[in-house]
């Protein structure tokens, strides 16, 4: 048996090993330190997170943007993010020695203004090009439920109108003239323009503001490379990174007209400086202004991303089905008079039911410090109908024969519910190289998609229908398949301190193949063919001349070209689901079955040209401390302008082709001036003349000998966009609290191109306003904040958009919303 005392000797060498073992390893622990900058200031950053992957160790900056940390040796990868710049890498390998590894964050955010930089993006005092950047936080004070182009009415140039008056739903803007067909919209850098039809479809990505970091608006064909062509602008919308800090934001809000909106937002912040996950999802329902015109929607959008040593990697996914009752059809003013809520849609299932999911996923490769590698994929799906009721409509023009009753009583027309159906696949990839020379920056890469359509239709119901009637039975059929792809090159190039020179083009290749199934009565010459190519190339150049510190001067030439739109190759009012309707094709070739009966017409030589644009922009701008002030003028030459009744038929009867030329020019002027003691004032107006330089519209005269009369429109105002808007917006910040007040102008707006007085919208003007209170810290909460808006505070009584329908000698118009608020509550946790 052992004595204690040997017991307690050997204890005491044990512990005398462990502390010259220890001491042995912790005199191999050595000192990494360094500085965390701004890239493009160099301002030291504080509070950046310094992280050692793989191990807990970790820091955060000092005032002085410094840190420290104590490994062992071996091989790491060290990562320092900070809120509104890129999360920086570098590989280290620790063998001792002290180490000095400086980090110069490269700003996603343009300082001072909180919008996020990327290659589709125009940047003040270097790109020239006209632009204006909408933040997150205007957007926060300026979104309550409704849809983008609402949104953005408030930037000059931009004029923006809902279907159902209250700016939920079907929503549209135009810029400079152009209705949203002729402008470019991204998300992302995604392009979003429908291939076949061109439009975009707001109503199909529900509360996406909610999601959206940043929007910026290119006025003119501006910097954008690829995608659909730009003529009136091009808007860029940035989603909210996936490195947003760590917080669930819950939203409820409720306002006139029913409309509710709920809404749950998720951010994880960066998980070990290498993940991210941010989801939302939401619902918003309305009655809407017009009768019948509700909606009821869900939304969510879901992202991920990865960061590595030298690439990133994201995945946004994002949409919501939206069942939206029509409020498509203007109102004749006759019946606005006595009811402005006025809907012509009786029927209490004429409802738009649709689903487009966004699939997008980014990659970007740093191969070294100034060259990266930018590749993005997309699939956009959509499926839906919408469903109307038509009365005493031909049996035959809906796929059914004439028949008879049991008392020989033939029935060849009927009262019937139908539903026109439509399935898109959108295929996309985008590849860009970019190189962050000595001198400037160049951008070198291919965009492309396949896209290809459904389209049929079915009656659903009908008061008469044949005995061998089947409700599934498709009436018409037809199918679109588009093929594009774009190659584009772009260099901004520093030729000075002073100067910059802006030098793009692209050249874009597109194939559109249209094709009727053999359904209902569409068959042999009732059925049509066709295929279309074009190939367009756009170069552009431009000039950035920072005059001083503060002022700066730009003008550029641009070029841009669009393909007619499916509904631009069939005539005004009809369409590939009409039977018997061919499309403006000036010859058909003839093609037969085995046994020699007709299968189809094959159509060549499109009756409709693609259109073309040349934007000439000068402008220029101040900034300083305390004012922000922008000008611009723009001389658009515009050829072969789509439009109805430019040419007429073999037979002499009108039909859509191109006007010769026309004209789009203004002047565009916004401005930012801070007062002080947290008051703000703001504005912006927009002075316009569209115009055609030359035009002759035909109509047919219905008296004792039917002919067509040729009528002179060169010089006249083109219908449908007002010559002069212009706001005010007095904005008051003090703590937790914010509020402004908005005032809004906009000018006459003719019907048709006549410019009649009495076929026009008179010039109304709109006075807003908003008001919220940020309760910090209170019932346990992180934040409680209370939104207010108040729109047309004036109770003012008046349309947006309409036509003059010279058949019933009436204006037609679609009415906007009177008085009307929407409260709303946020809650962070």
């Amino acid at each position: 048996m052992k004595q204690p005392k040997e017991y307690l000797l050997r204890y005491l060498l044990y512990c005398a090993f462990l502390f010259a073992f220890s001491t042995s390893l912790f005199s191999q622990v050595t000192e990494i330190r360094g500085i965390v900058t701004d890239n493009m200031t160099k301002k030291a950053l504080l509070g950046a997170n310094v992280v050692i992957e793989g191990t807990g160790l970790g820091a955060m900056t000092d005032q002085s943007g410094q840190f420290r940390l104590n490994v062992p040796n071996g091989n790491y990868v060290i990562s320092v993010s900070f809120m509104g710049y890129e999360i920086a890498k570098k590989s280290v390998t620790v063998v001792g020695t002290p180490i000095v590894l400086d980090f110069a964050l490269k700003p996603t955010v343009i300082p001072g203004q909180e919008v996020v930089i990327t290659g589709t993006r125009a940047v003040t005092r270097k790109t020239p090009v006209a632009f204006i950047d909408v933040p997150r936080s205007e957007i926060q004070q300026r979104y309550w439920a409704q849809d983008i182009p609402m949104l953005l009415s408030e930037v000059p140039g931009i004029y923006s109108y809902s279907d159902a008056g209250n700016g939920i739903g079907y929503t549209y803007l135009k810029i400079r003239g152009f209705d949203q067909k002729r402008v470019s919209v991204m998300i992302n850098g995604i392009p979003l323009n429908d291939p076949e039809d061109h439009q975009v479809y707001w109503v199909d990505m529900p509360d996406l503001l909610s999601s959206v970091h940043d929007v910026q608006i290119q006025r003119g064909v501006g910097s954008s490379l690829y995608g659909t062509s730009s003529f009136g602008g091009t808007v860029n919308i940035q989603t909210t990174p996936s490195n947003m800090p760590r917080k669930i934001l819950a939203t409820t809000g409720f306002g006139s007209y029913n409309t509710q909106k709920y809404s749950l937002n998720l951010h994880s912040g960066l998980i070990d400086n290498q993940y991210a996950i941010s989801a939302r999802f939401s619902k918003v329902t309305s009655d809407g202004y017009r009768d019948n015109s509700a909606v009821d929607i869900w939304a969510y959008f879901l992202s991920a991303a990865r960061y590595t040593l030298n690439t990133s990697t994201i995945i946004n996914i994002y949409g919501g089905p939206e069942l939206t009752h029509a409020a498509w059809e203007a109102s004749p003013e006759s019946e606005l008079k006595k009811n402005h809520r006025h809907n012509p849609y009786t029927y209490k299932n004429a409802v738009d039911n649709f689903s487009q999911p966004h699939y997008e996923l980014h990659h970007q490769w740093a191969i070294t410090d100034n060259v990266s590698w930018n590749n993005s994929i997309y699939y956009i799906q959509g499926k839906g109908y919408y469903e109307s009721f038509k009365k005493n409509k031909k049996l035959y023009d809906f796929g059914l024969q004439p028949f008879y009753l049991p008392d020989s009583t033939i029935v060849k027309r009927t009262d019937l519910v139908r539903q026109k159906w439509v399935k898109k696949n959108h295929w996309g990839a985008i590849s860009k190289l970019d190189w962050e020379h000595r001198n400037g920056s160049f951008s070198a890469g291919i965009d492309g998609y396949l896209f290809d359509s459904n389209h049929w239709g079915k009656v659903v119901w009908a008061a008469q229908l044949p005995p061998e009637a089947n409700p599934e039975d498709n009436y018409y059929r037809y199918t679109g398949d588009k093929k594009m792809i774009t190659f584009f090159v772009h260099e901004l190039y520093r030729l000075s301190h002073k100067i910059t020179l802006m030098a793009d083009m692209n050249w874009q290749l597109q194939k559109y193949q249209f094709r009727q199934d053999e359904v209902g009565n569409f068959s042999g010459v009732n059925r049509h063919f066709y295929d279309v190519d074009y190939s367009f190339f756009n170069p552009r150049v431009g000039i950035n001349y920072n005059a001083t510190e503060k002022i700066n001067i730009f003008a550029n030439i641009s070029t841009a070209h669009r393909e007619p739109a499916d509904d631009d190759l069939f005539d005004i009012w009809q369409g590939p689901d009409d039977v018997g309707v061919a499309p403006l094709f000036a010859r058909a070739d003839t093609i037969k079955k085995s046994d020699g009966e007709i299968d189809h017409l094959q159509w060549h030589d499109p009756l409709t040209d693609p259109e073309s644009l040349i934007d000439f922009e000068l402008g220029a701008g101040y900034s300083s401390s305390k004012i922000k002030f922008h000008l611009n003028g723009y001389w658009m030459n515009f050829r072969n302008e789509i439009v109805p009744f430019s040419q007429v038929d073999k037979d002499g009867f009108p039909i859509k082709g191109n006007a010769d030329l026309t004209t789009h020019r203004g002047i565009e002027t916004d401005f930012t001036f801070i007062l002080g003691k947290g008051f703000t004032l703001s504005g912006a107006a927009a002075l316009s003349q569209n115009y055609f330089e030359k035009f002759y519209q035909y109509e047919v005269q219905y008296d004792d000998n039917i002919g067509t009369k040729k009528i002179d429109f060169s010089h006249k105002t083109i219908a449908g966009f007002p010559g002069t808007m212009a706001n005010l917006k007095l904005s008051y910040t003090r703590g937790h609290l914010a509020s402004h007040l908005f005032f809004q102008h906009i000018g006459r707006q003719y019907l048709d191109n006549n410019e009649l007085d009495e076929r026009s919208i008179p010039a109304y003007s709109l006075l807003n306003f908003y008001f919220s209170y940020n309760f910090k810290n209170i019932l346990g909460l992180s934040g409680l904040k209370l939104n207010f808006w108040l729109n047309n505070v004036l109770n003012k009584k008046y349309e947006t958009a309409g036509y003059y329908d010279s058949w019933y000698g009436e204006n037609y118009l679609w009415p906007a919303a009177d008085r009307n608020f929407f409260i709303g509550i946020e809650t962070e946790l």
